[in-house]
């Protein structure tokens, strides 16, 4: 997550979005006294600043705005209170706005970016199995609860309605940033640097079983009914031997 009171901007950090590049490329040109909050692992050239909260810090703004997470306060004060207390990568919009005050919220520019769910779970997949030696095929990993995936919605949503001025697309990444970099008035060539990337195997494909293109379409309903997402044609493995490793997909 990035603020900037100089440019009067609020970059909102998704997941497999090139987030950590994009966040390295706005880090440079966001001001000494923006908000820059720190990645892991560590990047060359990244530096985190002004991220963490006052040391008396009252929640109970945040925790009003989400129930759920006053729950989970209650079940583990000292980590979640720490959680409350500074800015997060992955920060939810909710919890953004209490920080930030309404006044930022509603007068800076806010924006992020969004995937394919179904390419984005396959990017969590190729992330997750590097090192295993018996790694879960792709099935495994989305049905059997190998994977945690987790909707971004929440980081740029209230409920059903997107809270942000502008949703861009992995799919469009550098024409998108070009383009939002003209709506708040910075004019700079983008030139992201690679960070955090996941080395696919090429010498072999994955595909989703329908059940498991199924399950990828419910947890990320919010966002195929928002930007019209459907499960590319070459990562569905329709009939017998879905779930195996197949020829089909995109490597």
């Amino acid at each position: 997550m990035i603020v900037s009171h100089e440019h009067r901007f609020i970059f909102m950090k998704t997941t497999k979005t090139a987030g950590t590049s994009v966040e390295l490329f706005l880090s440079r040109i966001a001001g000494e006294d923006a908000i820059v909050t720190p990645v892991e692992p560590v990047e060359a050239g990244h530096e985190p600043r002004n991220y963490r909260g006052p040391r008396i810090y009252n929640p109970l703004p945040a925790l009003l705005a989400d129930p759920d997470q006053a729950r989970a306060l209650a079940r583990h004060p000292r980590r979640k209170f720490g959680f409350y207390r500074s800015y997060r990568n992955h920060t939810p919009a909710w919890l953004a706005r209490a920080r930030l005050g309404r006044k930022v919220w509603n007068s800076y520019f806010k924006f992020c970016f969004e995937r394919n769910p179904w390419d984005k779970a396959v990017s969590r997949y190729w992330w997750s199995v590097q090192g295993m030696s018996n790694r879960p095929t792709l099935d495994e990993f989305v049905i059997r609860g190998h994977a945690r995936l987790k909707s971004d919605w929440p980081i740029y949503g209230f409920g059903d309605r997107i809270s942000v001025d502008r949703v861009g697309r992995y799919e469009h990444l550098v024409d998108d940033l070009t383009s939002i970099l003209g709506e708040i008035g910075v004019s700079k060539e983008v030139e992201l640097p690679r960070a955090k990337s996941t080395q696919r195997r090429r010498d072999e494909t994955v595909g989703f079983s329908p059940e498991a293109a199924d399950r990828i379409g419910a947890i990320f309903h919010r966002e195929v009914a928002a930007f019209g997402y459907e499960c590319p044609r070459d990562l569905l493995l329709p009939g017998p031997g879905a779930g195996q490793r197949s020829p089909i997909g995109t490597g």
